[in-house]
């Protein structure tokens, strides 16, 4: 069993860090045409999942069972943290290949906890409508125990693997997120009944086929090793004044073409709050209004090509 490491913070000095960073082992995953598939077992730390093999059916190395108490109203416990770099923004969907490990029942044995902690979105939906995870602010919210982001996600499979991911008891809703922005996201997974195994994880865009991310012949996405290649997405944003108040000023980057541009204001939970539209025409700073939002520190940024430019200030 790996050992289980630390969380480190991140430190918000200087103007760009992104927006949550793990465990400094934690796996990141680079999604590629709007596909991103894990292997369970690349989870940096296990805890009280334990890899197995003994079920066929299985792809990579063997797959995870939680073996752990049942934590039914209480997410969090025995985490599987994986950060994701998502280049192709929009809506995803997201599905992981599990099974009943243990006992008779198809309502038991048969669930766990997800989590997009700084995602723009994260949601489950049924014929266009949607639930979303309690403690976010928005409603309506699933059937069953839902927590501080968190969605109970079950199947109700007896007769082996399957790729069924849903939340809401007794009106199944499949598993949706979106992510507004090119950058850095974290996926998180923890314990709660005892039983439940999970092979692969599978997030693919709007514009793919299932098909395409569900063939268990496909490789695992490619991993992001270095923290210099994570930062090669990102490009500083200077601006001004530090202790903002009606206006922040941007000053643009002499690389950026002209053209029309919308910014993203999220707070430090990864929360989108404001959009604003401009046009560079050859300016060299540009002027947003932070008016309505409250006091803290806040992240605004805007994509351009392959590449993200991202910021920080503080709204006294």
């Amino acid at each position: 069993m790996k050992n289980k490491l630390s969380n480190i913070t991140c430190v918000l000095i200087g103007w760009l860090c992104p927006v949550v960073i793990l465990a400094q082992t934690s796996p990141r995953f680079q999604e590629s045409g709007g596909i991103m598939v894990i292997e369970i077992e690349s989870a940096a730390n296990y805890d009280a999942w334990e890899l197995d093999t003994g079920k066929s059916g299985y792809t990579g190395e063997g797959y995870l069972q939680y073996k752990g108490p049942n934590f039914y109203n209480n997410p969090g416990n025995s985490l599987l943290s994986f950060e994701i770099a998502i280049e192709k923004t929009g809506k995803y969907r997201f599905q992981w290949h599990s099974l009943i490990a243990v006992g008779q029942s198809n309502t038991e044995h048969n669930d766990s906890w997800l989590r997009f902690n700084n995602a723009s979105d994260f949601y489950g939906e049924k014929n266009e409508q949607r639930v979303y995870p309690k403690g976010v602010g928005k409603m309506p919210n699933p059937n069953g125990t839902s927590t501080k982001g968190w969605l109970k996600i079950y199947q109700n499979n007896q007769n082996g693997w399957t790729w069924v991911t849903r939340t809401s008891d007794h009106d199944p809703h499949e598993i949706f997120v979106e992510f507004d922005s090119i950058g850095i996201y974290t996926l998180e997974i923890s314990g709660r009944s005892s039983g439940h195994a999970i092979n692969r994880l599978a997030l693919f865009h709007s514009e793919v086929e299932a098909s395409q991310a569900l063939d268990l012949s496909r490789p695992e996405s490619e991993r992001l090793e270095t923290v210099a290649v994570r930062k090669s997405l990102f490009k500083t944003l200077q601006i001004r004044p530090t202790l903002a108040d009606q206006f922040i000023y941007i000053d643009l980057p002499t690389s950026i073409p002209a053209g029309e541009y919308k910014t993203q204001i999220t707070n430090m939970l990864g929360q989108r709050l404001q959009s604003v539209s401009f046009r560079i025409d050859g300016e060299s700073e540009v002027a947003i209004p932070v008016d309505l939002i409250g006091k803290g520190i806040y992240t605004i940024g805007f994509r351009k090509g392959s590449f993200y430019y991202q910021g920080k200030f503080i709204k006294q």
